[in-house]
């Protein structure tokens, strides 16, 4: 409400502020006119700042973040060796630190392979 008020004090300034009307010439407008004026002022000024707003609103709100979907990544199977465990993923023998699929082998176990994948790790067994 006090941007009506502001927006009919803002109009009734306006009005003030015009030159007196020329000798002979009507009075001016009527004050139900100036009345309709200032209202109208008002309301353009109060959708002008909801809309204003609205916008603000919208431009701070940040997406929901939702957690990737882990990769598809078929493990097929695992070459054991003490020194240097290989994977089998996706028909393709890797090594801890290769990628493939964009994840990256961290880890080779016995059973299967951990992959980091952006910024999250998953754990791949075999099938």
């Amino acid at each position: 409400m006090s941007t009506i008020l502001k927006a009919l004090e803002k109009a009734q300034g306006v009005g003030a502020a015009l030159p007196p009307p020329p000798a002979g010439a009507p009075g001016g407008p009527s004050p139900s006119r100036r009345l309709l004026r200032a209202i109208l002022i008002a309301a353009g000024l109060v959708a002008a700042s909801s809309i204003a707003g609205g916008l603000a609103l919208r431009s701070l709100r940040r997406p929901a973040r939702t957690a990737p979907p882990p990769p598809v990544l078929r493990l097929d199977g695992v070459i054991w060796d003490e020194s240097i465990p290989l994977a089998i993923i996706e028909g393709r023998t890797v090594k801890r630190g290769d990628e493939v699929g964009g994840a990256t082998v961290m880890e080779i176990g016995r059973d299967g392979v951990r992959v980091r994948y952006l910024e999250r790790e998953y754990e791949i067994g075999v099938r």
